[in-house]
């Protein structure tokens, strides 16, 4: 598979069609009800480039995915969250309660680290 040069021209030339067809992880909205029944506050924190931040609004409004706030910044940390779910080890590194998504990618993180949605239920009740 070929290696992408330029994330940003990538992201740009293609979000509209990343966006229409991309899936919802399975357990997104299970996960989500559990936590508003334990009224926790669902912060989504996205790291989009300037100009297409709508196609990420559009595609949780078409997949019903609830959140309490919405934030778009390269810096997650600047939100201020009791827990950082993600897949990517540099926005976890810094975060008082980080939890990384396992990935292909991110193997080399140490820290705290689910396969499936669920299991960051038991990372809260800790």
């Amino acid at each position: 598979m070929p290696r992408i040069k330029n994330t940003y021209d990538f992201y740009v030339k293609n979000a509209q069609r990343i966006f229409e067809f991309g899936a919802v992880e399975d357990g997104t909205r299970e996960l989500i009800e559990k936590l508003k029944r334990r009224e926790c506050r669902i912060a989504l924190v996205s790291h989009q480039f300037r100009g297409i931040e709508h196609y990420s609004t559009k595609w949780l409004k078409r997949n019903d995915i609830y959140y309490d706030s919405l934030h778009f910044t390269k810096d997650k940390n600047l939100v201020n969250t009791d827990v950082l779910l993600d897949d990517c080890p540099a926005n976890l590194i810094r975060h008082k309660n980080p939890v990384c998504m396992n990935q292909p990618w991110n193997q080399e993180y140490k820290g705290k680290r689910i396969r499936k949605l669920e299991e960051l239920l038991d990372i809260i009740e800790e």
